[in-house]
């Protein structure tokens, strides 16, 4: 199996330097991009904002810790017992595909308890993560101040990495 290269340059940000952009692509198709900044300005100006996007991170994984866990202990209860009262797990499944927090078929569904040997509550307590958070709050119609104040700043860091993996998909998928 090979692998064709395919190389251009382009101006940097500033200027003042070049940026080597590599395609490379083999005989299945599969496609890797890569750059090189040629430019040290350039250079230290995206090693800069490499550093601050890894802090933001590290700052989301603490604040979104945060949030599931004062979650857990003030709603997780709640959020079980709101479905404990449905007589069937088909049921079930309605109601958290309905509000986006399940998106797989009824058939995956009920594949995923039988296959893991899993009951419908720990199915449940799996659901509790960050990108659900909001759907939840909707769904049982929580109000709460101190949750909504915790979710405000890594909810935005959230919604702009969603953003930022589907700019990059689309842009991967648009060079086939």
């Amino acid at each position: 199996m090979s692998w064709e290269e395919f190389t251009s340059y382009e101006d940097c940000q500033c200027g003042n330097g070049k940026i080597e952009k590599i395609t490379r692509m083999d005989d299945w198709n599969r496609i890797e991009f890569f750059e090189i900044i040629l430019c040290e300005e350039c250079k230290e100006k995206d090693r800069k904002q490499r550093e601050y996007e890894q802090s933001k991170k590290i700052k989301f994984d603490q604040q979104e810790e945060c949030v599931l866990n004062y979650f857990k202990e003030n709603y997780l209860e709640k959020w079980l017992e709101y479905f404990s009262k449905m007589k069937s797990k088909k049921e079930i499944w309605i109601n958290l595909h309905n509000a986006k927090i399940e998106i797989c078929s009824l058939s995956s569904f009920y594949d995923r308890l039988r296959y893991s040997h899993n009951t419908a509550e720990n199915h449940l307590k799996t659901l509790v993560i960050f990108g659900n958070i909001p759907k939840i709050i909707e769904l049982l119609k929580i109000s709460d101040n101190v949750l909504n104040d915790m979710l405000q700043e890594p909810l935005q860091y959230y919604e702009e990495m969603n953003r930022k993996a589907y700019n990059e998909a689309y842009r991967t998928y648009r060079h086939r």
